[in-house]
């Protein structure tokens, strides 16, 4: 069995961002020195009474902290991104992190369609994008 964390992104609006950067850090030392195996972290864009830390940079840099755990994207929402564009960035962002990762990295995305979304299991999603990269 692999055991994994989710980690939260979402703070209050006058929370102090650094102390919760160096909270999450400790988080992932302490998730990684307990043994965990996988480390994901999600993206809310239109909760305007929090702040949101951008999902994929934060991955990028807990990579440093993390050993060998795998690291990735609980469910992106891709309708909220340009239909060209979005994609390209996000697909970009990966693959810089990809040598910092290397197989440890996934990107889980979805469309926002439930009719089409509940057919597709996040294993599927995850390893379709883990064998493009």
């Amino acid at each position: 069995m692999r055991i994994g964390l989710y980690l939260s992104l979402e703070h209050a609006q006058d929370d102090d961002l650094g102390a919760r950067l160096r909270d999450l850090y400790e988080v992932v030392r302490t998730t990684r020195q307990a043994g965990f195996d996988l480390l994901l972290a999600g993206q809310h864009l239109l909760v305007p009474q929090y702040q949101y830390l951008q999902v994929l940079p934060i991955l990028g840099r807990i990579a440093a902290e993390s050993g060998d755990m795998e690291i990735g994207t609980d469910v992106l929402l891709l309708a909220l991104y340009h239909p060209v564009r979005g994609g390209d960035r996000l697909i970009a962002q990966m693959l810089q992190m990809h040598p910092l990762l290397g197989k440890r990295s996934r990107l889980q995305t979805t469309n926002g369609n439930p009719r089409i979304d509940r057919h597709r299991s996040r294993d599927r999603i995850g390893a379709k994008t883990q064998g493009s990269l």
